[in-house]
């Protein structure tokens, strides 16, 4: 048992200090490396290190198992040093994943999969056709980290790399009852349609597609909720008065999570009519006030409007200045002379 142990940490040293340092080798070019980081692009070179990091967590859990059973101080040390340095791998992976795309957000899954995803649905994503696809995990293998999966819509069953799939959020129960409107996975064709629960029966979901009318039976992991659905959330600008929507009326059978949503989204609603009642007021004072200053504006522009100045004189440098409009001739003046004094001037 004991050379067992010994020739697996040995084992679990070699694979990891050497991948670890060849990555390093590798890492070198990627400064000089460019990639389109449109989902579904080739990245064969980016998928290899999502493929390494699940290898290093898997061999994490490997030798966590290790750590349980051995009593052996100096094995107990060794397996310690080996899980720090998988921890430490792991960390330049993530590294060399965010430097290569540019991004945080994780393109691919970085994540194991166990037998507890088995019935779970995720996203999963098919090379050969550069697409993801909504599916249902049906087995999992834990030593090789592939997941055998039935693609919804195309109904094909196929087994893909855990790095390629995404498991989708677990919802919550309490969000979904007899009445509610969210969205659901239609078997058709793998997408999202809206829907409304019309009964629960042994925790399957039977729905009927507002659009459509055909109904299904589906689990849980089917339906999500839906927060800006356009059927379902009236526009507050066509209300001239508020009313509660005939969907969010609270029923005597409504559980108590259930009101509560409802009364959250009545309250978001009421203060999107307020704010929307508000700005038109608003804009009506101001269209008002912009009427007014238009009048104005015309009115002052048809005073002057082809208007000619009242003290226009003609051309020539003999024109004299004139009174437009008054009827009467240019100004006259008398010829200006030298002033002569006399006697009777002299009396006065």
């Amino acid at each position: 048992m004991e050379s067992d142990i010994k020739n697996k940490i040995k084992l679990f040293r070699f694979k990891n200090m050497s991948t670890h340092s060849g990555d390093q080798e590798e890492s070198k070019d990627l400064t000089a490396t460019e990639h389109d980081h449109d989902e579904g692009s080739d990245y064969n070179a980016l998928i290899e290190h999502y493929k390494k990091i699940i290898e290093y967590k898997s061999n994490i859990i490997k030798t966590d198992a290790l750590l349980a059973i051995e009593k052996d101080e100096a094995i107990q040390e060794e397996l310690t040093k080996v899980r720090a340095s998988l921890i430490q791998a792991i960390s330049y992976e993530e590294d060399i994943i965010k430097f290569t795309q540019n991004s945080d957000e994780y393109y691919f899954s970085p994540d194991i999969l166990d037998h507890t995803v088995i019935d779970r649905l995720c996203r999963v994503y098919i090379q050969s056709e550069n697409k993801w696809f909504h599916a249902k995990i049906e087995s999992v293998d834990m030593e090789t980290q592939e997941a055998e999966v039935t693609l919804i819509g195309p109904n094909d069953r196929i087994k893909v790399h855990s790095c390629f799939v995404k498991l989708l959020p677990m919802p919550d129960p309490m969000s979904f009852q007899v009445g509610t409107h969210c969205e659901a996975i239609y078997s058709g064709d793998g997408r999202y349609y809206p829907c409304v629960i019309e009964k629960i029966v042994d925790g399957q979901y039977h729905i009927k597609f507002r659009r459509y009318n055909n109904k299904e039976v589906v689990s849980l992991y089917h339906l999500r909720e839906v927060e800006n659905d356009e059927d379902m959330n009236p526009n507050v600008g066509d209300m001239k008065e508020f009313k509660i929507p005939e969907h969010l009326k609270i029923l005597p059978n409504d559980s108590e999570a259930e009101r509560k949503k409802k009364k959250k989204k009545i309250k978001a609603l009421k203060q999107a009519f307020k704010n929307q009642q508000l700005e038109k007021v608003v804009e009506e004072k101001k269209n008002a006030w912009g009427a007014f200053t238009q009048k104005a504006a015309m009115k002052k522009n048809s005073l002057f409007k082809n208007k000619e100045s009242i003290f226009r004189t003609p051309e020539g440098i003999q024109s004299k200045v004139g009174v437009t409009g008054s009827g009467k001739g240019m100004t006259q003046y008398s010829q200006m002379g030298k002033y002569v004094f006399n006697a009777e001037d002299k009396n006065q």
